[in-house]
Protein backbone atom coordinates (compact mmCIF):
# COMPACT_ATOMS: atom_id res chain seq x y z
CA UNK A 1 0.00 0.00 0.00
CA UNK A 2 1.10 3.14 -0.92
CA UNK A 3 -0.15 6.55 0.85
CA UNK A 4 -4.45 6.72 1.71
CA UNK A 5 -5.74 10.05 1.65
CA UNK A 6 -9.37 10.89 3.87
CA UNK A 7 -11.49 13.94 2.27
CA UNK A 8 -11.68 16.64 5.19
CA UNK A 9 -14.97 15.68 5.56
CA UNK A 10 -14.60 12.15 6.70
CA UNK A 11 -12.08 12.62 9.24
CA UNK A 12 -13.47 11.67 12.48
CA UNK A 13 -15.90 9.07 11.28
CA UNK A 14 -13.15 5.67 11.44
CA UNK A 15 -13.58 5.78 7.51
CA UNK A 16 -9.19 5.41 7.48
CA UNK A 17 -9.38 2.53 9.95
CA UNK A 18 -11.90 0.29 7.93
CA UNK A 19 -9.84 0.96 4.72
CA UNK A 20 -7.05 0.05 6.52
CA UNK A 21 -9.32 -3.25 8.21
CA UNK A 22 -9.77 -3.53 4.41
CA UNK A 23 -6.35 -3.74 3.03
CA UNK A 24 -5.31 -6.27 6.28
CA UNK A 25 -8.26 -8.44 5.71
CA UNK A 26 -7.02 -8.92 2.15
CA UNK A 27 -3.61 -10.13 3.48
CA UNK A 28 -4.93 -12.39 6.04
CA UNK A 29 -7.37 -14.05 3.21
CA UNK A 30 -4.06 -14.47 0.57
CA UNK A 31 -2.45 -16.10 3.05
CA UNK A 32 -0.06 -13.24 3.69
CA UNK A 33 -0.24 -13.41 7.54
CA UNK A 34 -2.22 -9.85 7.49
CA UNK A 35 1.43 -8.47 6.96
CA UNK A 36 1.18 -4.84 5.35
CA UNK A 37 3.83 -1.97 4.76
CA UNK A 38 3.03 0.94 3.35
CA UNK A 39 4.56 4.61 3.18
CA UNK A 40 2.80 7.58 5.05
CA UNK A 41 2.92 11.15 5.30
CA UNK A 42 5.75 12.76 7.58
CA UNK A 43 2.83 14.15 9.91
CA UNK A 44 0.90 11.21 10.38
CA UNK A 45 3.87 8.84 10.97
CA UNK A 46 2.91 8.29 15.18
CA UNK A 47 -0.58 8.94 14.68
CA UNK A 48 -0.76 5.59 12.58
CA UNK A 49 1.50 3.71 14.79
CA UNK A 50 -0.62 5.36 17.87
CA UNK A 51 -4.40 4.82 16.69
CA UNK A 52 -3.57 1.94 14.65
CA UNK A 53 -0.24 -0.32 16.10
CA UNK A 54 1.54 -0.02 13.31
CA UNK A 55 5.64 -0.61 13.85
CA UNK A 56 8.33 1.46 11.68
CA UNK A 57 10.17 0.09 9.27
CA UNK A 58 11.58 3.17 7.81
CA UNK A 59 11.88 7.11 8.51
CA UNK A 60 8.34 7.03 6.47
CA UNK A 61 7.54 3.25 6.20
CA UNK A 62 4.98 0.97 8.90
CA UNK A 63 4.38 -2.24 8.60
CA UNK A 64 1.24 -4.02 9.85
CA UNK A 65 2.33 -7.23 11.16
CA UNK A 66 -0.41 -10.36 11.89
CA UNK A 67 -1.65 -9.20 15.36
CA UNK A 68 -2.13 -5.52 14.66
CA UNK A 69 -3.74 -6.86 11.56
CA UNK A 70 -6.56 -9.09 13.56
CA UNK A 71 -6.78 -6.07 15.61
CA UNK A 72 -7.90 -3.69 12.96
CA UNK A 73 -10.41 -6.59 11.16
CA UNK A 74 -11.67 -7.29 14.34
CA UNK A 75 -12.56 -3.54 15.44
CA UNK A 76 -13.62 -2.08 12.14
CA UNK A 77 -15.09 -5.04 10.47
CA UNK A 78 -17.34 -6.72 13.20
CA UNK A 79 -14.92 -9.60 14.12
CA UNK A 80 -15.37 -11.39 10.97
CA UNK A 81 -11.15 -12.84 10.71
CA UNK A 82 -9.88 -14.98 13.71
CA UNK A 83 -5.80 -16.51 13.95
Amino acid sequence: MWLIEIAKNYKGTGIAGTLLAYVAKDSLDAGFDGFIVFETKTALFRYYQEKYGEKPISNRKLMFDTQASLNLVNKYLGGTHNE
